[in-house]
Order: structure tokens, then sequence, then C-alpha cells
């Protein structure tokens, strides 16, 4: 069975990459930490080219340098089970821990230190750690959270599972319920103590007055 692939979300500049990486995978887990080989100068000397070569960020975004690197970053966090994004990090490490969020993956967000401003929005990860020890026990509650294991000592009450659940169960009754109307509906059609026939005439009285006519479900 393989490992789960922790794919490590954090700065170019942070120079404990490489050492949590290691740590992740003496912890029994894979690690992707490839992306810092580039070095901690590498986006400032791509915005220096782009800017020597005088094209804005829009044509920028779509040269062939940095649809690479994005294509080579989005193909790995495709590949991997979560994420851990170590702060400090910018933009693009808050917005590849978002894309993993969406993609309905663990991610948990590991400070360096107490922050002096909270946010809320924070929640959106799976957990928040103060160290990377923590982060690790974290990962892995939320990785046995994720494939549902009947016997999890971690396992804890999950909101959003719970509403995903409620909403499978509303989507199974509402689909028997659409079935048994259709039942209904094709056995009132066919049933000839139901149903005339447009074309047959109405009974009349002698006196040519209509006749009612009962029909009615003896069933």
């Amino acid at each position: 069975m393989s490992k789960p692939l922790v794919y490590v979300i954090g700065s170019l500049r942070n120079p404990e990459i490489p050492t949590i990486g290691n740590k992740i995978r003496a912890s029994g887990f894979e690690a992707f930490d490839d992306w810092h080989g580039a070095g901690p100068k590498a986006d400032d000397e791509w915005f220096r080219y782009e800017q020597e070569r005088g094209r804005p960020m829009r044509d920028a975004l779509k040269g062939k340098a940095a649809q690479t690197i994005f294509h080579f970053d989005k193909r790995n966090l495709d590949a991997a089970d979560a994420a851990l994004l170590v702060l400090p990090a910018g933009k693009s490490g808050h917005l590849e821990a978002g894309y993993m969020i969406g993609r309905g993956k663990p991610v948990v967000v590991c400070f360096d230190k107490e922050p002096e401003r909270w946010d809320v929005m924070y929640n959106f990860a799976s957990d928040v750690a103060f160290s990377i020890d923590d982060a690790l026990a974290s990962l892995q509650c939320a990785l046995q959270r994720r494939v549902r294991r009947w016997i999890d000592p971690c396992r804890e009450f999950d909101p959003y599972e719970s509403v995903a659940r409620q909403i499978e169960q509303n989507e199974a009754t509402l689909r028997e319920t659409v079935r048994e109307s259709a039942r209904r509906a094709w056995k009132n059609y066919t049933d000839p103590r139901k149903t005339r026939d447009a074309h047959e005439p109405t009974p009349v009285t002698k006196g040519g007055t209509p006749r009612a006519s009962v029909y009615y479900d003896a069933g």
C-alpha cells in the first residue's frame, strides 16, 4: 500500500522547508517539496526577466516559463492526498491551499507562532497547528476521516460531513418519491377502471341527457 502523499505548501524563502519535508517522510508519509529547489529568488528573477522583456503581468502569466511552472505545481497538487501549509507564506501558498480545499482534500495550516491578528477563514482548513508534530497528527486524523474508517480514535464530529450525508439522504428520498409517483401515474394510465378512451361515446339516458359514469379504484 502506497504512503499518503503530502504536498508541502510554503515560501521559497523559507529555509526550513526541506527539513520539514524530511520530517514528514520520517513520519510515514510521502512529501512533495521539490518546488523549493528553484531557490529563494526564483519569483524575483522571473519578475525581473518579464520586466526587461516589457511584458505586463497578464501576458507574462501566459508565457512558457509561467505555464510550465504552474502546471508542474498543479500536477503535483492533484496527485497529493493532503497538504500542509507552512506559514509564513504569501498569496501563492494560500491560493494553493484553497485549491486543495476546493478539491475536498485535507489541508492543515502550520503557524510558526501565535498570530497577532486572527482570521476566521482558516476554518476552511481541516485544522491549524503550531508545531510540525502537531500538524502531522492533525493530518493523520484528517486523512483517516477522509477514508471514513469505522474504527478511528481520531474521529470527531464534522459538521460539513454531516451536512453532506443529509444531502445524500434527501436526494435518495427524492429519487424514491419520483419513482413512486411515476409508478402510480403509469398504473392510473394503464388501469381501465380509471381511464376512458377519448373516442368512446359518453353514455346518455333515454331523454338524451348525459348519464354520470363513476370510475373508482377498486384496489
